[in-house]
Protein backbone atom coordinates (compact mmCIF):
# COMPACT_ATOMS: atom_id res chain seq x y z
CA UNK A 1 0.00 0.00 0.00
CA UNK A 2 1.60 3.60 -1.13
CA UNK A 3 1.59 6.45 1.50
CA UNK A 4 -0.04 9.49 0.67
CA UNK A 5 2.07 12.30 -0.34
CA UNK A 6 2.84 14.70 3.07
CA UNK A 7 2.88 17.78 0.94
CA UNK A 8 -1.01 17.50 0.67
CA UNK A 9 -1.54 16.37 3.99
CA UNK A 10 0.24 19.46 5.26
CA UNK A 11 -1.47 22.00 2.88
CA UNK A 12 -4.58 20.85 4.01
CA UNK A 13 -3.50 21.11 7.61
CA UNK A 14 -2.29 24.62 7.20
CA UNK A 15 -5.72 25.76 5.82
CA UNK A 16 -7.36 23.74 9.39
CA UNK A 17 -8.51 26.20 11.84
CA UNK A 18 -6.01 26.89 14.27
CA UNK A 19 -8.59 25.44 17.04
CA UNK A 20 -9.18 21.41 17.55
CA UNK A 21 -7.60 18.93 14.70
CA UNK A 22 -9.60 15.78 14.71
CA UNK A 23 -7.99 12.54 13.22
CA UNK A 24 -8.83 8.76 12.47
CA UNK A 25 -6.00 6.76 12.09
CA UNK A 26 -5.83 3.11 10.50
CA UNK A 27 -2.52 0.90 12.02
CA UNK A 28 -1.29 -2.23 11.52
CA UNK A 29 1.43 -4.38 13.77
CA UNK A 30 4.73 -4.85 12.43
CA UNK A 31 5.16 -9.01 12.35
CA UNK A 32 8.03 -9.09 14.35
CA UNK A 33 7.18 -5.88 17.11
CA UNK A 34 6.08 -7.22 20.02
CA UNK A 35 2.43 -7.50 19.06
CA UNK A 36 -0.34 -6.10 21.21
CA UNK A 37 1.31 -6.01 24.63
CA UNK A 38 4.41 -3.83 22.86
CA UNK A 39 1.62 -1.68 21.64
CA UNK A 40 -0.05 -1.47 24.94
CA UNK A 41 2.86 -0.79 26.52
CA UNK A 42 3.47 2.01 24.16
CA UNK A 43 0.26 3.79 24.89
CA UNK A 44 0.75 3.39 28.43
CA UNK A 45 4.40 5.45 27.92
CA UNK A 46 2.58 7.68 25.21
CA UNK A 47 -0.32 8.73 27.17
CA UNK A 48 1.04 11.06 29.51
CA UNK A 49 2.79 13.20 26.94
CA UNK A 50 -0.86 13.44 24.65
CA UNK A 51 -2.02 14.77 27.75
CA UNK A 52 0.78 17.30 28.33
CA UNK A 53 0.06 18.43 24.51
CA UNK A 54 -4.01 18.32 24.92
CA UNK A 55 -4.30 15.29 22.91
CA UNK A 56 -7.57 13.53 23.35
CA UNK A 57 -7.78 9.85 22.35
CA UNK A 58 -11.81 9.52 21.01
CA UNK A 59 -12.21 5.98 20.52
CA UNK A 60 -10.41 3.30 19.81
CA UNK A 61 -11.05 0.09 17.76
CA UNK A 62 -9.64 -3.34 17.11
CA UNK A 63 -10.87 -4.57 14.05
CA UNK A 64 -12.90 -8.24 14.31
CA UNK A 65 -13.69 -8.46 10.56
CA UNK A 66 -13.64 -6.68 7.04
CA UNK A 67 -17.06 -6.18 6.45
CA UNK A 68 -16.73 -4.88 2.90
CA UNK A 69 -14.11 -4.16 0.45
CA UNK A 70 -10.75 -4.81 -0.16
CA UNK A 71 -8.31 -3.44 2.71
CA UNK A 72 -6.95 -6.12 4.98
CA UNK A 73 -8.45 -5.10 8.63
CA UNK A 74 -5.95 -2.94 10.65
CA UNK A 75 -5.05 -4.20 14.14
CA UNK A 76 -6.16 -0.79 15.45
CA UNK A 77 -8.74 2.02 14.64
CA UNK A 78 -8.04 5.20 16.56
CA UNK A 79 -9.79 8.83 17.03
CA UNK A 80 -7.62 11.69 18.24
CA UNK A 81 -7.93 15.02 18.72
CA UNK A 82 -5.31 17.55 19.18
CA UNK A 83 -6.52 20.84 20.73
CA UNK A 84 -4.02 22.89 19.06
CA UNK A 85 -1.85 23.06 16.33
CA UNK A 86 1.40 23.70 18.49
CA UNK A 87 -0.15 20.16 20.04
CA UNK A 88 0.20 18.50 16.86
CA UNK A 89 3.57 20.02 16.13
CA UNK A 90 4.75 18.32 19.30
CA UNK A 91 4.16 14.82 17.42
CA UNK A 92 5.22 16.21 14.26
CA UNK A 93 8.48 15.66 11.85
CA UNK A 94 10.03 18.63 12.78
CA UNK A 95 12.95 17.62 15.88
CA UNK A 96 12.64 21.59 16.37
CA UNK A 97 9.38 21.59 17.19
CA UNK A 98 8.71 17.88 18.77
CA UNK A 99 8.42 16.68 22.11
CA UNK A 100 11.33 15.55 23.35
CA UNK A 101 10.06 12.46 25.41
CA UNK A 102 8.02 11.63 22.21
CA UNK A 103 11.01 11.88 19.89
CA UNK A 104 12.36 8.70 22.67
CA UNK A 105 9.68 6.72 21.91
CA UNK A 106 9.86 7.03 17.89
CA UNK A 107 11.95 4.12 17.24
CA UNK A 108 9.86 1.65 19.81
CA UNK A 109 6.76 3.10 17.68
CA UNK A 110 8.37 2.05 14.29
CA UNK A 111 9.84 -1.39 15.63
CA UNK A 112 5.58 -2.10 16.55
CA UNK A 113 3.53 -0.25 13.93
CA UNK A 114 4.11 -0.40 10.12
CA UNK A 115 4.29 2.70 9.51
CA UNK A 116 4.52 2.72 6.20
CA UNK A 117 0.54 1.24 5.53
CA UNK A 118 -0.93 3.64 8.20
CA UNK A 119 -4.14 5.63 7.14
CA UNK A 120 -4.15 9.18 8.77
CA UNK A 121 -7.59 11.18 7.62
CA UNK A 122 -8.28 14.20 9.06
CA UNK A 123 -12.03 14.56 9.60
CA UNK A 124 -14.44 16.92 10.96
CA UNK A 125 -18.06 16.31 11.88
CA UNK A 126 -21.09 16.80 9.20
Amino acid sequence: MAQAEEPGLNSTLAQAPASELTFVELMWLNEDGGGMEAAQDYFQKLSPILQRHDVNFNTSYLPVAVANGYLQAPDFIFSFTFGSQKGMQAFGPDPKLQDPDYAKLIPIRNRIFNFDDRLSFQVQPF
